[in-house]
């Protein structure tokens, strides 16, 4: 679960990647995950899960902030639940920085 905060309205895209097939050595496991991003604030959901695409190991959502509210991000694994993964997330914002924080 991350969180951030926006200066000012604005539209934000979020994204989501983690190891892909491709970059699994030759006979190791690939772990069994199936990751959906949600987004929470003022504890309504702001948007419905978006799936992470298991291809490609990548997820993107896009939805208008605004200023100063507080929105948690969080991202669910609806397969196997005991698989430790890394995974990078990432805000991009236009006119003001949405630092995601702990």
């Amino acid at each position: 679960m991350r969180r951030f905060e926006t200066p000012k309205d604005q539209e934000i895209i979020l994204s989501v990647d983690y190891q892909n097939a491709r970059q699994i050595p030759y006979g190791c496991k690939m772990p069994n995950v199936f990751y959906n991003i949600y987004i929470v604030a003022n504890n309504k959901l702001v948007m419905r899960g978006k799936a992470v695409n298991k291809q490609v190991a990548h997820g993107m959502v896009k939805f208008n902030a605004k200023k100063g509210t507080k929105y948690i991000v969080m991202l669910v694994n609806w397969k196997d639940t005991s698989v430790e993964s890394d995974f990078l997330i990432t805000t991009y914002a236009a006119e003001a920085t949405a630092e995601l924080t702990k």
